[in-house]
């Protein structure tokens, strides 16, 4: 009996309680990405009906996976943040849906155990080789890991452009719009033996490289979509005060500058229009190149003292695993050329090489992770942004090992 008649019968492999919810969770999702999301592909119809692949897509917003897989009514398998899955509830639900955990910042084999046992089963297995998602709606860094594992497995694999799905919520954004969702399917594809891994990432790259696009003639609407962009722009792209923007109380549209006064108001296309008019990706272009590369927060403090940022009010938390974290130490973080450095009074209290981070990353509720070795910790800062801490980060690790992660 083949693969595709096993999973009709046994109801595509999954238990019966299971396939129940995926089954009225698919019709659900359909009525809403008919009518609220307006999803619009192209390509679907050269898709396998029966066969397994991965499913690539470029990585937007949150609900990236309910949409790209859903028009393809076989259940789909999807790798997703182990972090997500251990959220009470809803993580359940995530799991009966078909996710399976990727734990982040460290080499997963269960994960990639996991994703070939599906695939072997005949299963199409979704994931995401950015990662993370983008904040901008620019495709983000696709790490050479995706190489390997496509040329391991001898896969099939069919990539997804999300054109317009950055718009519908963007990662800063605390509140979703109303914009039509394009999505573009390209494949099956599959790569002879002779090609190498390093060959495969760079098409990888090149099918999934794109920049959001807002659909033409279409409606849409937004609410309240100013919340969370203070996070995001953690100066101010007129004066460049940092930690000056914030969302007025008259209108949760419109963000303004406490420093030199400027305003702005945000619309679906998430363009900030005001006395200068600009999108909110130019906006953080113009905030990176004013810090440089790597950035200085204050030219005169790092010439005097080489801190590139700080001091900054945070906590740090250890992360054990399979255990609640533990809180370490708190006081003044100092960002060298060289270290991140929490002092309390006159007295350094931790200390870290950057060099020794093997991995930065925002995650849900923009909480601030990096892993040294074998340990995770978070970083919170109750006054500064994380982002604005992430960027100082990476930017200055970089700039000493002179590789990404």
């Amino acid at each position: 009996m083949s693969t595709q008649n096993q999973q009709r019968k046994l109801f595509y492999g999954l238990p019966f309680h299971h396939w129940l919810i995926y089954r009225a969770t698919w019709w659900l999702l359909w009525v809403i990405n008919k009518f609220i999301f307006r999803i619009r592909h192209s390509g679907l119809e050269n898709l396998p009906k029966d066969k397994p692949y991965l499913l690539l897509p470029n990585h937007s917003a949150m609900l990236d996976p309910f949409w790209v897989a859903h028009p393809m009514y076989r259940p789909a398998r999807f790798m997703g943040s182990n972090q997500l899955l251990n959220i009470p509830f809803l993580g359940t639900y995530l799991k009966i849906l078909g996710t399976f955990p990727k734990k982040k910042f460290t080499k997963d084999k269960e994960s990639m155990q996991a994703l070939q046992q599906y695939y072997d089963q005949g299963f199409i297995v979704t994931l995401f080789p950015e990662g993370n998602r983008c904040w901008n709606g620019r495709t983000g860094v696709i790490l050479p890991g995706i190489g390997r594992l496509i040329k391991r497995m001898k896969a099939n694999v069919v990539y997804a452009q999300l054109t317009s799905a950055h718009f519908v919520h963007p990662r800063w954004a605390k509140y979703p719009r109303l914009v039509p969702i394009e999505i573009k399917y390209d494949g099956p594809y599959s790569y002879p033996d002779h090609i190498t891994a390093e060959e495969i990432t760079k098409d990888v790259i090149s099918r999934l490289q794109c920049t959001a696009s807002f659909p033409a003639n279409s409606y849409s609407v937004g609410y309240r979509m100013a919340v969370g962009l203070e996070q995001y722009l953690w100066a101010c792209p007129s004066c460049m005060t940092m930690e000056s923007i914030s969302v007025t109380k008259q209108d949760q549209n419109q963000i303004c500058c406490s420093s030199c006064q400027a305003q702005w108001t945000i619309n679906t296309q998430t363009q900030l229009l005001g006395k200068t008019s600009l999108t909110v990706a130019e906006a953080y272009d113009k905030i990176d190149r004013h810090f440089g590369s790597p950035p200085i927060a204050n030219p005169e403090i790092f010439e005097e003292k080489g801190i590139s940022l700080g001091p900054l009010a945070c906590t740090l938390w250890f992360h054990p695993r399979k255990k609640p974290p533990e809180k370490r130490t708190q006081g003044w973080l100092h960002l060298t050329a060289k270290d991140l450095v929490i002092m309390q009074d006159d007295t350094e209290v931790y200390k870290q090489q950057l060099s020794a981070i093997r991995a930065i990353s925002v995650e849900v509720g923009n909480r601030l992770f990096f892993r040294v070795d074998g340990d995770l910790f978070r970083i919170e800062s109750p006054t500064d942004s994380s982002i604005k801490l992430d960027h100082f980060l990476r930017k200055w690790r970089l700039h000493i090992t002179g590789t990404e992660f």
